[in-house]
């Protein structure tokens, strides 16, 4: 009796970077839509599983275009493709950094978080409109996460603190974030 022959997927290497680009999209946009200010320290784990992350999308990303190279001939010169290859990397990285550093622990914080305050100190006060931002805000020390280090206070908050001073914020909180509902400072 002989043993069946087990059909292996002949596009492992794109089934490898669909796996991942998934999650990694969602994990990016839970980050960009979230309203959880991240508060991890990014210490080695962290970047070791970036780094892995990273090398795994990527090199399923280049096996796939290598296997499929027909499809994707361009016809400019060489210094286009390279550039068009270092944008691509460049913009796949980016996309896996959000997603480990800022959309990993926003779900972690939404299993674990529970209601409590804490004390953050403000490094800087902005008023000046940002596409992506809002204003007035107060930029935090202790919020990690480079796309998300601010509050968004009322003007009558924004007034009141200066540049140095600690609040204290109240909300759902966790050791990966804060969910920030309520803002309290001292009357000067």
């Amino acid at each position: 009796m002989t043993k069946p022959k087990i059909n292996r997927p002949k596009e492992l290497h794109s089934l490898v970077f669909l796996i991942l680009i998934v999650p990694i999209t969602a994990l990016c946009f839970l980050s960009i839509f979230s309203d959880v200010n991240t508060l991890v320290v990014y210490t080695l784990p962290w970047w070791i599983g970036f780094a892995v992350i990273a090398s795994l999308l990527l090199v399923s990303l280049g096996i796939a275009l290598y296997k499929n190279r027909a499809l994707f001939e361009p016809e400019h010169g060489i210094i286009r493709r390279a550039f068009y290859l270092l944008a691509g990397l460049l913009s796949f990285t980016m996309l896996v950094a959000v997603a480990v550093l800022s959309g990993i622990p926003i779900v972690l914080h939404h299993f674990t978080a529970e209601p409590g305050s804490m004390f953050v100190t403000i490094t800087d006060k902005k008023d000046e409109y940002s596409k992506n931002e809002c204003s007035p805000r107060l930029e935090i020390e202790e919020f990690t996460f480079m796309m998300s280090k601010y509050l968004c206070p009322s003007d009558r908050a924004y007034d009141q603190v200066e540049i140095g001073d600690q609040i204290r914020i109240s909300g759902q909180l966790s050791q990966y974030g804060i969910e920030a509902e309520e803002m309290h400072w001292r009357r000067r």
